[in-house]
């Protein structure tokens, strides 16, 4: 038979004092809590992780939809489509989840309606990974004590630029060097207005400059702009450089410009000139030359040849010789369009405006005194006007159009600026583009499509002028480094 024992009083007063395994019980609690801070530490760092996952995408859908309102179906097609290259879950930017709408200009809110003309200026999209729509974030620890899942959501507004078209810059109305290459100034340069200078793979600068808070100095990626030493001293570098990407528009253009021109004036119209005669063997010569002339309407021509050109009736007179030309003071007649098949070299002392001249070869100058050249359009394979030339109004700088285009096929050479030549509202392009060194003036814009070398002590003078183009120049205004032109972020 079995007995049981029971403790004494005294075993019993040492067993309730004895404090073995209470530790237990706090581990247990200090664990939990250390689990719950884990938790909310991992989780939410996923939760951030996903949600800059989320910004990104509608970023990008936002800026590829406000690129293209002006077909909205398209604007709200190619967002949606962006947004699921950019998302591993195409469920959490739906096309429900893109707005199409305006930005208020009182409160610059985003408003889903168009404005008062029937256009949208502003894309909205938002995404969401919400247990609303079964596509919860999922927690990794925080289940633990009953949350299974965050809901995560982002939203980006982004803005078309408008109130400017056919070619107008804002930003940079003083002056435009752009280049798919890179570029490299000399130093003492003064730019002093909204000069943008674009080199597409890079730029740097030789140092001593002096520049003003409206210097725009950029590349595809800012670690590729370089500076040299600036003033003032309360400039920063942050403020004058910055990433963007920038497409020039005339360069692709230009050969189908000279030879569309060419084909129509010359070969369709030639054929039946007014006038066709050979005259006088110039300088002593026993060869002569083909001349012809017609009346050409404006009307046929908008967009192809510059307003100025044409006189008030909207008339111009073709030109037309086959043979070498070297021009003379006084020769050239205002309202014409000069075409030679070979090339044209100006003596000194030529003063012109209103006129066209379009070669099958080269154009260039000869030296001697200054030349003067305003509301001129030169298109040629290699222009070479290195020497003494004032180009455009250089009287009343701050004109509101340019009125000097330059392009050549092949090469543009300026360089040789003197102390007394002056640049105003110009606009030139070519693959390979040589400004020279000491350039003085306002209002320029050029394209090049190879390393593109400034030269030094530019002076560039602000007018704070947008000025009109007769022709589409590149977008240069100010917008984030999205790869897409033409829209930028309005968070």
């Amino acid at each position: 038979m079995t007995k049981m024992q029971f403790n004494s009083p005294k075993k019993y007063a040492r067993f309730l004092s004895d404090q073995d395994g209470s530790a237990t019980v706090t581990g247990i609690y200090f664990f939990l809590t250390a689990a719950i801070i884990t938790g909310l530490a991992v989780d939410q760092a996923n939760g951030w992780r996903i949600k800059t996952q989320l910004q990104a995408a509608t970023d990008a859908a936002a800026l590829a939809g406000a690129a293209n309102l002006s077909t909205p179906e398209l604007a709200r097609t190619l967002a949606h489509n962006v947004a699921k290259m950019n998302l591993p879950t195409g469920e959490a930017i739906q096309l429900s989840d893109i707005s199409l709408g305006h930005i208020d200009p009182a409160t610059l809110e985003f408003v889903a309606s168009e404005n008062a003309d029937g256009s949208f200026d502003a894309v909205q999209v938002d995404a969401s990974r919400s247990s609303g729509r079964a596509n919860a974030v999922p927690t990794f620890l925080l289940k633990l004590i009953g949350n299974t899942s965050l809901d995560v959501n982002a939203a980006t507004v982004a803005r078309a630029q408008l109130g400017l078209g056919g070619g107008e810059l804002s930003g940079c109305e003083d002056a435009v060097f752009l280049s798919t290459k890179q570029i490299q100034t000399g130093g003492s340069n003064e730019l002093h207005g909204a000069v943008c200078i674009h080199g597409a793979q890079g730029v740097s600068t030789g140092g001593g400059d002096l520049f003003n808070e409206e210097v725009r100095i950029t590349a595809e990626s800012l670690n590729d702009v370089f500076l040299a030493s600036f003033g003032p001293s309360d400039l920063t570098e942050q403020e004058i450089t910055a990433a963007r990407t920038m497409e020039p528009v005339l360069l692709p253009q230009l050969d189908e410009m000279r030879d569309g021109i060419w084909d129509e004036l010359w070969k369709s119209r030639g054929e039946n000139a007014d006038l066709w005669h050979q005259p006088i063997a110039p300088w002593g010569s026993p060869y002569g030359y083909w001349v012809g002339e017609y009346e050409l309407a404006a009307t046929d021509y908008e967009g192809i040849l510059p307003d100025f050109v044409f006189n008030d009736a909207g008339i111009a007179t073709v030109h037309m010789r086959d043979a070498y030309w070297g021009i003379q003071p006084d020769e050239l007649e205002p309202n014409t369009i000069y075409l030679s098949d070979q090339g044209i070299q100006f003596s000194g002392g030529v003063d012109i405006e209103d006129i066209a001249i379009i070669t099958q070869s080269d154009i260039g100058v000869g030296g001697g005194n200054k030349l003067f050249f305003d509301d001129v359009y030169f298109i040629g394979s290699n222009l070479n006007f290195s020497g003494s030339v004032d180009w455009g109004a250089t009287t009343s700088p701050c004109n509101v159009e340019y009125g000097v285009y330059a392009f050549g096929t092949q090469s543009l050479s300026l360089g040789g600026w003197t102390s007394g030549s002056r640049v105003s509202g110009m606009v030139g392009a070519a693959p390979r583009f040589e400004p020279g060194g000491a350039m003085n003036g306002t209002g320029v814009y050029f394209e090049s499509d190879s390393f593109l070398s400034l030269g030094g002590n530019m002076d560039i003078t602000g007018c704070g002028e947008t000025r009109q183009s007769d022709f589409e120049l590149a977008d240069l205004r100010e917008q984030e480094d999205s790869g897409v032109s033409g829209s930028f972020l309005f968070r």
